[in-house]
């Protein structure tokens, strides 16, 4: 059997996912989708981001395939674009994590003596805070 053998049939699979092939996708996907997910998975740990950026993955893989070029280098390819992709989501989690806690007003509401004038707010004494519905 010739061991270029694998290599000819994958770059005709990609040539004809190149040319919009459903069933070449189809392969593809088939062929990849559980090493993607096992590499992000053991990055991540986290089985449903794993799922998420594999998927985005493959969205990529499909609007990026004309600029692959066949040099029998798929693999690593498609790995990078999968590492830059949980790359990219982890950036955009963490910045918005780190923007979570900023309202509209532009305030810090992490702010410790903004979250506790807050409270004295919400958790003013009854006295202080009549409640209309409330019978007398």
């Amino acid at each position: 059997m010739d061991p270029k053998a694998p290599d000819a049939k994958l770059d005709q699979i990609l040539a004809r996912a190149g040319d919009g092939d459903e069933r070449a996708w189809e392969q593809l996907v088939d062929m990849y989708s559980g090493r993607v997910f096992a590499l992000l998975l053991h990055q991540c740990r986290d089985r449903e981001l794993a799922e998420e950026i594999t998927q985005a993955t493959f969205v990529k893989v499909v609007r990026s395939i004309c600029r692959y070029q066949e040099q029998g280098r798929f693999e690593p390819w498609l790995f990078r674009i999968a590492m830059n992709q949980l790359r990219d989501e982890m950036r955009r989690r963490k910045r918005h994590a780190t923007t979570m806690g900023r309202g509209n007003d532009g305030a810090d509401h992490a702010d410790p003596a903004w979250l506790e004038t807050r409270q004295d707010i919400t958790n003013g004494s009854p006295s202080d805070h009549s409640d209309p519905f409330q019978r007398a």
